[in-house]
């Protein structure tokens, strides 16, 4: 192995040391991005990266834009935790308010075609099993100026294994049930 610093044993193929902050530059003399790419004996990229720190942060330029720190939370927008709790794994923040954007990549969306949903696991006795759910779906055909979209909630009861469709806001503005409406959300 390479010692770089001082290091007269290196553990591994390069080991660098030093007293301050042990940083690696890679840039491109053009206008390409630098890379930093780990290949196996096969040529292929589909090697593991495997570093360790006790936080990562991520900088565009010299701003901290996310991080991830020594609980495993991810951060975005922020360098410290909101919500204090080793549990609280994915925290936003923003000056014009944090935002999570669900979007479907397609270019013809029909009636009753998913959107985009958040689906709630629990791991009990031994593998996941999805508990509840919320979903937006179209309610018809998209056009370039109309958008018709519901919101779906869909809980588990008691001695059921998986989630049931419970409550609808239509493109209307309507509340519903499985069976009935229950009816408008006010200016709807």
């Amino acid at each position: 192995g390479i010692g770089i610093g001082g290091v007269t044993s290196p553990f591994d193929k390069l080991q660098v040391r030093t007293a301050t902050d042990c940083n690696f530059v890679f840039s491109s003399a053009g206008s390409t991005e630098a890379s930093f790419e780990i290949f196996n004996n096969a040529g292929s990229s589909n090697t593991p990266l495997n570093y360790r720190a006790s936080e990562h942060k991520f900088k565009i330029q010299a701003n901290e834009k996310m991080r991830l720190d020594s609980t495993g939370r991810l951060l975005i927008g922020a360098s410290t935790a909101t919500f204090d709790a080793a549990w609280a794994n994915l925290q936003l923040r923003s000056t014009d308010g944090a935002a999570i954007v669900i979007a479907r990549e397609d270019a013809t969306v029909t009636a009753d075609e998913d959107i985009g949903s958040i689906r709630f696991y629990a791991n009990d006795a031994g593998s996941y099993h999805e508990c509840a759910k919320i979903s937006a779906e179209a309610d018809d055909a998209f056009g370039s100026s109309s958008k018709p979209s519901s919101l779906r909630f869909f809980t588990t009861d008691t001695g059921a294994s998986s989630p049931t469709q419970r409550m609808i806001i239509n493109s209307g503005g309507y509340i519903s049930n499985k069976t009935s409406n229950i009816g408008s959300i006010s200016g709807a």
